[in-house]
C-alpha cells in the first residue's frame, strides 16, 4: 500500500518554508493506521481528521495533533458526533476495527 501512495500522491516541494525543519500536523502511533484526510469541518466549526485501519487488525492507537484544541469527538462520515474521545494532552485515543474508517472532529 505504501508504494501505491508514493506513485499516486508524489511528494510536493513548497517554496517559502524554512529548510531543515520538519513539522507534522498530525501523526498516528501505529503503521497500519493511515491518516487519509485532514480538512475543515463541513459546517466550518473545527478540523476533521479521517483515518482507516489497513491490515485487518483491531488497533488501539494514539492520534497526536500538533495544534491546540479543546475537545475531540468521534464522528460518522457525515461528521455527526457519536461520542467524545479520550484526550491526554495533544493525543487522542482511537480504536479502529479491521478496515474501519474513523472520523475525529477537533474543536
Amino acid at each position: 500500500m505504501d508504494e501505491a501512495y508514493k506513485l499516486n500522491q508524489p511528494l510536493t516541494a513548497l517554496t517559502g518554508t524554512q529548510g531543515g525543519k520538519n513539522f507534522s500536523f498530525a501523526s498516528i502511533s501505529h503503521s497500519n493506521v493511515v491518516i487519509e484526510t485532514i480538512k475543515q469541518a463541513e459546517d466550518g466549526d473545527g478540523i476533521v481528521i479521517r483515518m482507516y485501519e489497513s491490515e485487518n487488525a483491531l488497533t488501539k492507537t494514539k492520534l497526536t495533533v500538533n495544534m491546540p484544541f479543546e475537545k475531540a469527538y468521534i464522528c460518522n462520515l457525515l461528521e455527526e458526533t457519536e461520542s467524545e474521545a479520550a484526550v491526554s494532552g495533544n493525543s487522542i485515543d482511537v480504536v479502529l476495527k479491521p478496515f474501519e474508517i474513523v472520523t475525529v472532529l477537533l474543536k
